[in-house]
Order: C-alpha cells, then structure tokens, then sequence
C-alpha cells in the first residue's frame, strides 16, 4: 500500500538520551506563591514515550507527568492563602495525543479543560500554538479566551488584553503576556494568515507606566527565553536576532520585577539584577513555584522536579482523559503501512 499522510519525525537525542526536539505536552512550568499568594506558572510541553512494538509504532503513558504536576498544585495551594496559576505557552501542540485532536475535530480540548478544573488564571499563547492552523487554535482555546494575556499578537480572534492585574487583599500583581516576535520566520503563512507579532520590548514601553501607577508588582510572562548571560546579562549567548528578548527587556526597564519565561527547553531559576528569571525545562520535567509573602515583601522560588513529586494521581482529573486516550490507543494501533524491504533508522 502506499503511505499517505504519514508523518516522519526524527528526534536527536542529547548526552543524556532526551530528545532535543520533543515538542510533546504542556510542560508544567511554574507556579507563584505568596503568604497570601501562590502562583503557578506553566510552559511547553506533555511528555510522551515512543518505543517500537512488533511492525507498528506506538505510543503511551503520554499524561503521567504533566498528572503529578497538576495535581501537586491543586493540594499544595490549600496550604496558602491565595494562589495565581498561569501557563506560558506551547500548550495544545506537539504530541500523539493533539494530533488525534486537529485530526478529528474535537469539541473541546481536554488539555485545556484539565487545566480549567483547577482554575487556571492566565494563558500565553506559545509559537506551536499556531502549528495547525487558526481554527484548531480558536476551537482549543474558546472556552478560556478570557484569560489569555496577550500584548503583542494583532489579529486574534479572540478579545484579548495585553495585561491582567490581580488583586490579593490590596497586594497587586500586573501580568504582561509576550509571544516571540520569531513566529512568523518559522511557521506556515497560512497558519498566521491577518496575523502580526510585534516588538515585545516596544509593547512594553508602551503599557509600562499603566503598569507601574496600578501594580505593586509587574511580571512578564513570556514565550520566549533569554539572549543573553544569566550572570551579568551582558554578553550575548546567540545571534541577536530578536528570537528571544529577556535580556534586552532586563536592560531597559527596571520596572520589570519578575520575568517567567519559556520556550528555550532551559531549566533555571536565578536572580538578575535582583531580579527574579525562570524557565523551566521541556517536556514537563519540572516546573517554577514562588512564594510571596505581601507584607514583608519576601520571595522564596525554587525549581520542582516532578520525578522527586510523591503524589497520588486525581482520578477525576484524570478521568477528562480516559475518554480521549481509549480513542487515541485505537487510533495509534492502526497498520498505516509495510515495508517491503529492511530499512536502517
């Protein structure tokens, strides 16, 4: 028979056997914390395992790691007064499991719907959220449209604002959500089509002193990473290419208290200039957690390790799941086609 339809992926592998380009599931990526305030800020991908089983190529256990993260945060924020939770991006793309979903025009998106059991804040849109198209996009994130934060993408279908302030007890957190600029140097036009990416750093001059009259504390969520050493935030790590702005938005403005970050498939947690810079790593193998106290004004953060999270799994949580992954299984298990001849990977 002939193969059609049939996507190919290769994925190199680093030193340690993780695959460099594993664009799989939303990678629980941070959360925010106060004595009266706990944040969670999430980023990139699920994880997923691929092995060879007989003549087919299958797939499995693709939700047991974003699982213990999710329903870390659902107990873990009972033990603080208040809690913000907001995802960074790169959400509904990348795996077995959101092709299934572009593939069969699903109804809603269970990804986004675990996330909405536990009361997600905020969203920033990532550059694969664009990888099948709008309408994919639009369906996967109509029932959360509200919440995206988004400064600088023109265009979308939904009525965004740039910026959320939330309001623990007079203590006032400003939200700023950012996309790469890059977007539009990688991704199909027809996946972008009457959309426009503009300057995050240009963006941000322009709300930064709304920002600074009504917040007493302004975080940039941002899809995109750092340009720059994390040392002295001085001498370039890449071509300055706009791709990734961290730094240059550290440099100029100091009105920038906290920057949560993605899209690098970095792990770090570090102070620049004081202040506070985070990305966590691809693939959902950690995520950020910060905790504020608003009266003293103190900060603790810390990078979680979900491998170290003992934690029993959410059966309801789990449940948006069953349903869609019995069909996945189904669907991952037919023959596509035979190979006539041996063939080297």
């Amino acid at each position: 028979m002939e193969f059609q339809d049939l996507e190919v992926i290769y994925y190199e592998r680093d030193k340690y056997g993780n695959p460099k380009h594993n664009y799989l599931y939303p990678n629980i990526a941070g959360n925010f914390f106060t004595r009266n305030l706990l944040c969670y800020i999430t980023y990139k991908e699920f994880v997923a395992y691929i092995w060879k089983n007989s003549d087919k190529a299958t797939l499995d256990s693709w939700d047991f790691v974003p699982n213990f993260s999710v329903d870390y945060m659902k107990k873990d924020e009972l033990n603080y007064d208040a809690s913000l939770k907001i995802d960074c991006g790169d959400l509904v793309q990348g795996c077995a499991l959101t092709h299934y979903l572009y593939k069969h025009d699903m109804e809603v998106n269970p990804i986004i719907e675990r996330l909405k059991n536990i009361k997600y804040d905020a969203y920033v849109l990532g550059n694969h959220e664009f990888n099948y198209g709008l309408d994919y996009l639009n369906k996967s994130y109509s029932t959360v449209a509200d919440k995206i934060i988004n400064g600088n993408i023109d265009g979308l279908a939904f009525d965004t604002k740039p910026y959320k302030i939330f309001d623990f007890d007079g203590f006032k957190i400003g939200c700023i959500g950012f996309i790469t600029s890059f977007v539009p140097n990688w991704e199909r036009p027809c996946n972008i089509e009457g959309l426009t990416f503009n300057n995050p750093v240009e963006v941000y001059a322009k709300y930064e002193k709304e920002l600074k009259e009504k917040c007493d504390f302004i975080v940039v969520c941002y899809h995109g990473g750092f340009e720059k050493s994390l040392e002295d935030n001085t001498t370039p790590t890449e071509a300055l290419t706009k791709e990734n702005q961290g730094s240059e938005l550290l440099e100029k403005f100091d009105s920038i208290d906290m920057i949560l970050s993605g899209h690098q498939h970095r792990s770090f947690i570090t102070k620049i200039d004081n202040r506070i810079c985070s990305q966590p790593l691809n693939n959902g193998q950690n995520f950020t957690k910060i905790v504020i106290d608003t009266e003293t004004k103190e900060i603790n953060y810390e990078l979680v390790d979900v491998k170290n999270i003992d934690i029993e799994i959410d059966k309801e949580l789990q449940s948006i799941f069953d349903e869609t992954e019995a069909k996945l299984q189904v669907y991952l298990d037919q023959e596509i086609g035979h190979f006539d001849k041996d063939i080297i990977v």
